[in-house]
This record gives C-alpha cells, structure tokens and sequence, in this order.
C-alpha cells in the first residue's frame, strides 16, 4: 500500500468537494427556479460568489505574493 503525503489528501478532498458542489448545483438551481423568481435566484448567486470572492482576496491581500507578479503565472 503507497502511503500518501498530506498535500495528496488535501487535494482529493477539495476535488471532491468539487464535483459534488458542481453537481449538486444543476439539482438545486432546478428545485429553486420552481419556488423562487428568476431575478431573485440570480442575484442570490452573484451574492454568494461575491462573498467567496472577498473572502479569498482578503486572505491574498494580507499575506501578498512575495515573488514578482509576472511570475505567478
């Protein structure tokens, strides 16, 4: 049996929480466009992703890159 790194873990976790979000996503977008009006739904979304989005720049805007930007990609 291989015995795998910490990072190795990490890795699938996240993976898998992926792939269950993003299918779970057309499962409840369906339930929701029943219940809830189009505008609404829509602007629930951009909301959430905003959140996440703030949330991860924070975190990318107190522990800055140390290397120059054009090396990042």
């Amino acid at each position: 049996m291989e015995i795998r790194n910490n990072n190795e873990i990490k890795a699938e976790i996240i993976l898998l929480i992926m792939a269950f979000s993003w299918g779970i996503s057309y499962l409840m977008i369906g339930v929701c466009l029943e219940e809830i009006v189009v505008a609404f739904l829509n602007s629930l979304r951009f909301i959430i992703g905003f959140m996440v989005f703030v949330i991860f720049a924070k975190k990318r805007v107190l522990n800055p890159i140390k290397t120059p930007f054009w090396r990042v990609f």
